[in-house]
């Protein structure tokens, strides 16, 4: 059995009275501003309005992304890697909704470091091994013109703060890290190297993922799901005041400008109000995967997504009417 972090849902039907309740377990990654969407809808009970009964536990993302392929969890947050990988292997995993459609983080470098070829021969660190934050820093050494097995050592670290301190004790000279964590960094003297949400690339970082098989054998409770995500964002959007403290607690984070920060990136610049993963991004996924898997050069990246749900929402004009 897995430990992990998972989310317990009570499924009911919306009405006064609800009859029979099914409980569901979703895989949930490290507590970090990315993820602050299910935090939020969980504390604002939205869920709840839409026939959920929510409870949250922890585990990294890959332990996640072993769950979910075990067979332990029917729903998760995965990152666009960690959900390509097991489809081009043949498994009937989809990507629902995009929680995050590009790659959100700044390469923060120690001050010694004053240009991308300084870092061959240096040591940058990761999460984990196959972790988003691997992916991200992968594809980021890619685009600063260098090869991430060769001309660097990668060492695992573990989270966003484990990663900091890392940096900032020299320990490792680069790492992928998240806002509001790139103030502090270079509030402690380090550099960003390049800051990769800020160039807009198409990269399905983070979507929300189940199998073609529980869809099949209980649609109305993804359904209900994909609801409350998109009821979830809109109340975020605009409900500044009070999302501010969900974000406060989720990065137990006491600076309120730090916190402002991170509402700004997060809530107002990469929530989407119209989820949909982005296909483009999956593609970017397969093309940095292609190295190490050729099957990502010829299936089609599109067979990883399943939007009806986004789509039945949008077509109906439900979307648009909660912005009106």
């Amino acid at each position: 059995m897995i430990l992990l972090f998972v989310v317990t849902f009570v499924v009911a039907r919306v009405s006064p009275a609800a009859e029979k309740l099914v409980k569901i377990r979703v895989g949930y990654g490290t507590p970090a501003a990315t993820q602050v969407a299910p935090r939020a809808i969980k504390d604002f009970k939205i869920f709840e309005r839409n026939g959920l009964d929510v409870e949250f536990l922890l585990a990294g993302s890959t332990l996640v992304a072993q769950a979910f392929l075990a067979g332990e969890i029917p729903l998760a947050l995965m990152t666009g890697g960690l959900a390509a990988a097991p489809y081009l292997q043949g498994s009937d995993i989809v990507m629902l909704a995009g929680v995050v459609n590009t790659i959100p983080y700044h390469f923060m470098v120690r001050p010694n470091i004053e240009k991308p070829l300084d870092l061959r021969g240096k040591v940058v660190g990761v999460s984990r091994i196959g972790s988003g934050s691997d992916r991200g820093l992968r594809f980021s050494l890619v685009k600063l013109g260098l090869n991430p097995d060769r001309d660097t050592t990668i060492l695992q670290v573990g989270g966003e703060s484990e990663r900091l301190a890392a940096l900032l004790s020299g320990r490792i000279d680069g790492t992928v890290i998240t806002p509001p964590l790139t103030s502090k960094a270079r509030g402690a003297g380090m550099k960003t190297l390049a800051d990769l949400g800020e160039q807009g690339i198409a990269y399905q970082h983070t979507g929300i993922v189940t199998s073609k098989e529980f869809i099949r054998r209980s649609e109305p409770v993804v359904r209900a799901f994909v609801k409350a995500f998109v009821d979830g964002i809109h109340y975020m959007k605009t409900h500044k005041s009070e999302t501010l403290p969900v974000i406060r607690k989720l990065l137990r984070e006491d600076d309120p400008t730090l916190v402002e920060e991170a509402y700004e990136v997060y809530v107002v610049r990469y929530l989407e109000k119209k989820p949909y993963p982005n296909l483009a991004g999956i593609k970017a996924v397969f093309d940095e995967l292609a190295s190490r898997n050729p099957k990502a050069k010829t299936m089609d990246p599109a067979g990883l997504l399943d939007t009806r749900f986004i789509k039945e929402l949008d077509a109906s004009g439900y979307i648009d009417s909660l912005y009106k």
